[in-house]
Formats: structure tokens, C-alpha cells, sequence
């Protein structure tokens, strides 16, 4: 055992056999599934499902197999968020078109927008399309006007259109 930098532990290779609760477990699957879209207070506690099973279903195992099954179902069907990170002086960068009335005319524009998403500062810019290029490409430029470096620009279209 010390030629070893591990202990060699146990490990079950096949997953163990649930006679008693293994012939419910599609019915407990599919009671969890239905009332994901209930209210918290509406769904049914483990408890609640193991005397439903015992009533209807005739299972004779115990609570501790029911209540296994449910955190189980829980734990694997559990949506992960994962959080944003801006460190300060990061840049994202949009563009897109939109149609505004100038002088009573509708006219399609460019629009660019940077936001800084750290400090919450937005730089929003519409453009005609003769300028956007020349014009998108000062504004980019430009972010000495909020009063910041911009460390990195991270745009969210793959190419532009111009």
C-alpha cells in the first residue's frame, strides 16, 4: 500500500440493482416531469409520492429508496446557471439596422451601440448607410469620450455588413 501514491478504495463498476423502487421509477419520473411547470407549494414531496406508492402502486420498500429516487431525478435534471464575468474596460459592440422617419421619410439606418458592461455605460450611434463605414469605424475608436481605456472590444456578429 505505501508503493502507492492512492489508496486503492472501491468502485462499483455496474450500478446496483432496486428491486422494490427500480419497477416505480418511470412512474416517479413521470410524476417529477408533469409538475415541473407547478408552483413550488403545488408539486409533490418524496414523502408524498411514497405514500402515493403504497396506496396505489402497492410498494412495500421504504422511504429512504423513494426519497433517494426523487433527489436523484433532482440532482440530474437541474438547470446550471453559470455567471457573467466583465472585468472593468471590456467593450461589446453591436450592430444592426432599423427604420426611423427623418423629415417625414422612412429610411433604413445603420445602428452601431457599445456598451461597457461593467460601469452600465451605452454609446448608441445611427448612421445613414453612405456613412456607416468611415463613421462606425471613428466611433470605435473613439471610447476616450466616456473617459475610459478599452482594454478589448468583443463584438457580437461574426463579420460585419458593410
Amino acid at each position: 500500500m505505501l508503493a502507492r501514491a492512492e489508496t486503492p478504495g472501491c468502485h462499483r463498476k455496474a450500478k446496483r440493482e432496486q428491486p422494490l423502487v427500480g419497477p416505480h421509477l418511470a412512474w416517479i419520473h413521470e410524476v417529477l416531469e408533469h409538475e415541473k411547470q407547478e408552483p413550488v407549494k403545488q408539486r409533490h414531496t418524496a414523502k408524498q409520492i411514497f405514500d402515493h406508492l403504497e396506496i396505489e402502486r402497492g410498494y412495500t420498500g421504504g422511504y429512504t429508496m423513494v426519497k433517494d429516487a426523487v433527489c436523484t431525478w433532482k440532482d440530474a435534471t437541474k438547470q446550471v446557471v453559470v455567471l457573467l464575468s466583465h472585468p472593468p474596460g471590456e467593450a461589446q459592440v453591436d450592430f444592426g439596422f432599423a427604420y426611423v422617419d427623418v423629415t417625414g421619410e422612412r429610411q433604413q439606418v445603420a445602428l452601431f451601440v457599445m456598451s461597457l458592461p461593467y460601469s452600465d455605460a451605452v454609446l448608441f450611434r445611427p448612421f445613414r448607410k453612405s456613412a456607416r463605414r468611415r463613421s462606425s469605424r471613428d466611433t470605435i475608436g473613439r471610447s476616450d469620450s466616456w473617459g475610459v481605456c478599452r482594454r478589448r472590444s468583443a463584438t457580437t456578429t461574426a463579420r460585419s455588413r458593410w
